[in-house]
């Protein structure tokens, strides 16, 4: 099974380019979708999610566990949540950026597809962006009142990767994260 290690810096980065790129505002369910879109086609296009982070299945369709959590203020880590808390701020259902935490961890590439994926769906309302997930997403699957796990190895199938090309992208983030594992990254 593929596991990806949470990348927080990159994720901070990323949510509130999202953010940024829709006025300033934005609401949590549609930035959920937003990032499982990037992290979806970044795994498609250079096999590698930006975030890391944890995805299910929910009745509204795709989301990060993690980014989820921290939007609900129940992340166990306090420094992680205390750093979220200090960038972005939840008011009723909109998130708003107090202080950008600038780009530098993103590439040019995840930079350019959130400013890409920014645009695509700047004018889609909550239940339009619902909705799309729900159409286009096909390892999205409809939980009920629960959630179910989405493995990557799952998305990578359903952007036509095959089997042996999927074995091949986990060894190589076995083995990347294996080296930031002796180099103490994270």
């Amino acid at each position: 099974m593929i596991r990806s290690r949470f990348d927080f810096e990159k994720t901070l980065q990323m949510a509130c380019r999202f953010i940024q790129n829709n006025g300033g505002g934005l609401n949590y369910t549609k930035l959920l979708k937003l990032m499982y879109l990037a992290d979806r086609d970044s795994l498609k296009t250079i096999e590698r999610p930006i975030s890391g982070d944890r995805f299910y299945s929910l009745p509204k369709g795709p989301i990060l566990s993690n980014v989820y959590e921290l939007i609900k203020n129940q992340v166990l880590q306090e420094e992680i949540q205390s750093v979220w808390n200090a960038h972005i701020i939840k008011r009723k259902y909109d998130l708003f950026i107090t202080k950008n935490p600038g780009t530098d961890e993103l590439s040019e590439f995840e930079i350019n597809l959130i400013d890409k994926l920014s645009f695509q769906f700047a004018r889609y309302t909550l239940g339009e962006m619902i909705q799309y997930c729900h159409d286009n997403i096909p390892e999205w699957k409809d939980p009920g009142s629960s959630c179910e796990p989405i493995r990557e190895e799952d998305i990578l199938s359903a952007v036509g990767k095959r089997k042996e090309e999927i074995e091949s992208i986990r060894e190589e983030i076995e083995s990347v994260e294996a080296l930031n594992d002796v180099l103490g990254k994270y």
